[in-house]
């Protein structure tokens, strides 16, 4: 399996379809969702639209797609689902990932948790 750098935006416990997710979403091309709704969590990831090692730039590209989504994720939120952001960091990056104020405060504005994978 190839490795790459890449965000990942979870959406756990949807009762929305693959189709009306991705509809609203936008995001046709980079959604999954395993398994079947109640228990689906749906997946859109940033390596397909950022090739950096950096965590900053893979954020910015995440806000670049989600921005003309920003009421369907509360949306989401209210309605009970559990949204995160995944960083998933390549053996290329830096040992240590800084967020920068903007995709902090881009990741609060939307009350989304970052959750960062620890290199060992």
């Amino acid at each position: 399996m190839k490795e790459y750098t890449t965000v990942l935006l979870q959406i756990i416990s949807s009762k929305l379809s693959e189709d009306e997710l991705c509809s609203k979403m936008g995001m046709r091309n980079f959604a999954r969702q395993q398994p079947s709704a109640p228990y689906a969590y749906f997946c859109f990831e940033t390596a397909a639209g950022c090739e950096s090692d950096e965590l900053n730039e893979h954020i910015k590209c995440l806000e670049g797609v989600l921005s003309s989504v920003k009421g369907f994720i509360h949306e989401r939120l209210i309605s009970g689902d559990e949204v995160s952001v995944l960083w998933f960091p390549s053996k290329n990056a830096e040992s240590f990932s800084l967020l920068s104020p903007d995709s902090m405060k881009f990741l609060g504005d939307l009350r989304i948790p970052l959750l960062i994978q620890n290199k060992g």
